[in-house]
């Protein structure tokens, strides 16, 4: 998101992209997914990170992690929208480069994979596009 504008989209809930690493198993990716959470507390201004268990009755902490950003016209005022995802992209690209793996990043529905780090930041992009009402600047 780096070269990019950013525009108000009126739509006031808060900017969430779900989380989810690409393991071998559920043991693996409870793991890991408290993995990229501790390693991207500290590098992500503005964003709350928290886990979600896929079954509700399930022992584990949950493989999927949310990231939330808080309502647009509130991340404005303290540091634009694009400019926190961008941290956070490149929080994940950094994570799934020093592992060597995969992660699907979803939001509003629709979910993309990245399996290398430079497709993160297009991906988060492309997903949030629309609820930021970014573009690429010229």
């Amino acid at each position: 998101m780096s070269g990019m504008q950013e525009g108000h989209s009126g739509d006031e809930r808060p900017l969430a992209l779900g989380l989810r690493v690409q393991g071998a198993s559920r043991a693996q990716n409870d793991q890991l997914t408290q993995e990229l959470q501790l390693f991207l507390q500290g590098r992500t201004e503005h964003v709350t990170l928290e886990r979600q268990r896929d079954n509700p009755d399930s022992q584990d902490a949950g493989g999927l992690l949310l990231a939330v950003l808080a309502a647009p016209a509130v991340v404005e005022v303290a540091k634009s929208s694009a400019q926190a995802l961008t941290e956070l992209a490149k929080g994940i690209a950094a994570f799934i480069a020093r592992r060597n793996l995969s992660v699907e990043i979803c939001a509003d529905g629709a979910a993309r994979v990245a399996g290398r780090p430079e497709q993160v930041e297009r991906i988060v992009h492309e997903l949030l596009a629309a609820r930021l009402n970014v573009r690429k600047a010229p």
